[in-house]
């Protein structure tokens, strides 16, 4: 298996070895190839993990494990054939050439796994439009992809987001604690506010290099819901509940929708670029999401 290296990352193509897996697992006709299957894949991926804090291994794993547990070994090797006549790698490289070309990557050669999910998983096929990430400090990216329906606009649009928060984390590395991220710098866990404006600008760091595609996430919300979920954030925009955070940026309850906090976040964080044309993304890496929230003239609804 060839990984592109570029001279500042290594796309590694996680995807090949698991069509090898799948097969090896089918072939031995064992009572429980799907246990083979993941363990093969875990051994692999611990591998791939080498040399990122241990507090963020275990975020990967779960990742993993979350994102592949109901493959369908037998689809597998097809859909591995699918990414490869599409030129996956290519794709994904030339992105990451356009991100690099808007922000200048801080740190060394880190890793963009390309990982096939469960296609029978919704929340990847549908809810994600079949491409999802996960960036682990600054070292690692996992990009979780489905090659159907319009899956390269949304793998494309993954990579650019996660390029983005890999230079995020590369001015102020985190650690996982207690089921909260700490800032490196301030030795503080990170409020909601916080992770808000780190998905917001992102978001609006991947609209900018994949102006023609808006993923389900940052798709405008009605002006009445969106000043009801300002109303409801707004009072916990401090607050370093990790129950809380995840409420607002990814599943929704009896009051929230689905994504209101990473609507929200990109919707500060893009007011805020608007009315500070002179900022660079390098800047907002780096003013701090009070900085940003205060001088965005946010108004729900405008």
């Amino acid at each position: 298996m060839s990984n592109i290296k570029s001279p500042s990352f290594t796309i590694i193509e996680a995807y090949k070895l698991m069509g090898y897996f799948a097969e090896q697992a089918l072939a031995k006709q064992s009572t429980n190839p799907s246990a083979y299957f993941q363990e093969q894949l875990r051994t692999y991926m611990r591998s791939v993990l080498a040399n990122i804090d241990s507090s963020l291994t275990k975020i990967a794993e779960s990742w993993v494990l979350s994102q592949t547990t109901e493959s369908e070994l037998e689809k597998l090797p097809e859909m591995v054939n699918l990414a490869e006549n599409a030129k996956t790698k290519q794709l994904v490289n030339q992105v990451l050439l356009e991100c690099m070309d808007t922000v200048k990557l801080t740190n060394t050669n880190p890793r963009i796994v390309l990982i096939l999910g469960d296609g029978n998983n919704e929340t990847l096929t549908q809810a994600m439009q079949n491409a999802i990430g996960v960036s682990l400090g600054s070292k690692i990216s996992l990009i979780f992809f489905w090659p159907q329906h319009h899956w390269k606009a949304s793998i494309s649009f993954a990579v650019a987001h996660e390029y983005s928060h890999l230079c995020q984390n590369s001015y102020v590395e985190k650690q996982f604690v207690d089921g909260k991220m700490i800032n490196g710098k301030t030795g503080r866990p990170d409020t909601l506010l916080d992770a808000v404006l780190n998905e917001g600008i992102s978001d609006a760091f991947a609209a900018s290099i994949q102006p023609s595609f808006t993923p389900n996430w940052i798709h405008p919300l009605p002006i009445q819901q969106e000043t009801l979920v300002w109303e409801a954030m707004s009072e916990l925009l401090h607050s370093e509940d990790p129950m809380i955070i995840r409420s607002f940026l990814a599943g929704s309850t009896p009051t929230l929708p689905d994504w209101a906090g990473q609507y929200l976040g990109y919707k500060i964080a893009t007011q805020f670029i608007i009315n500070n044309p002179s900022t660079h993304f390098e800047d907002l890496y780096t003013l701090g999401s009070e900085f940003i929230y205060n001088n965005s003239g946010y108004k729900p609804g405008l």
